[in-house]
């Protein structure tokens, strides 16, 4: 008997609803994408860690084969609670499967709600709970490191083309190199600051000390680049 396990709102919108199952198992093998196939009874282990992606690093549900081989599969390519019906219906096919708690755990817990949340995550725990949110709403932490990426990548741009214009109107042509990198600068550190109150939506705000002193470099840099 065959059964199919939905990808997730993200990853629909990432392929244009192309790719509408992630997993498809059976009662022998499990189909990872389109061409990934797995026997079940050669799965060791399956563990939540971070690989390295070029210059970034994303989470990934790691299975660990007998022969010592590796699968990943995105985190963001299901739902957490199709990940959980997933891992449910593994160890019903091969109970020997360890799991680690944590990944059932933090499966296993309601969705948290977005809220601004402006106390810092205690001392230790940032990772963890990172990860607890983006295996509980895969969809959200993606959209959140996208939006996040795509913020330090426009707003600096936007920073260069509006300084630039500025500095033109007040120097000419002739204005010196280092005042268009100030206001790029300042792109950044604003860019920081709107950043850090995103992810408190998350309860991830690094605290106010990271929002005031961002906003206190986006104005001093700003005046430099026009003094």
């Amino acid at each position: 008997m065959e059964k199919k396990y939905s990808t997730s709102s993200f990853m629909k919108f990432l392929t244009l609803g192309i790719n509408r199952h992630a997993v498809v198992l059976n009662e022998e093998t499990m189909k990872l994408g389109f061409t990934t196939k797995i026997k079940i009874t050669n799965i060791k282990s399956i563990t939540y860690e971070t690989i390295s992606t070029g210059s970034s690093w994303s989470y990934v549900y790691a299975f660990h084969l007998k022969n010592g081989t590796v699968k990943t599969l995105p985190y963001s390519a299901m739902e957490g609670k199709t990940f959980l019906e997933l891992f449910n219906d593994l160890r019903l096919i091969n109970p020997n499967i360890r799991i680690n708690k944590e990944i059932i755990v933090n499966l296993s817990k309601p969705k948290r709600k977005l809220n601004f949340n402006f106390n810092p995550p205690p001392k230790g725990q940032r990772m963890s709970m990172d990860k607890a949110f983006g295996q509980q709403n895969p969809t959200l932490d993606a959209i959140f490191g996208f939006t996040i990426i795509f913020a330090y990548m426009l707003i600096p741009l936007l920073f260069y083309f509006l300084g630039k214009s500025c500095l033109i109107s007040l120097y000419g042509i002739n204005f010196e190199t280092y005042r268009i990198v100030m206001f790029v600068l300042s792109g950044v550190s604003i860019t920081t600051l709107l950043a850090n109150l995103f992810i408190a939506l998350a309860s991830q705000y690094f605290g106010h000390k990271v929002t005031i002193s961002s906003g206190v470099l986006t104005i001093i840099f700003a005046i430099i680049a026009i003094i």
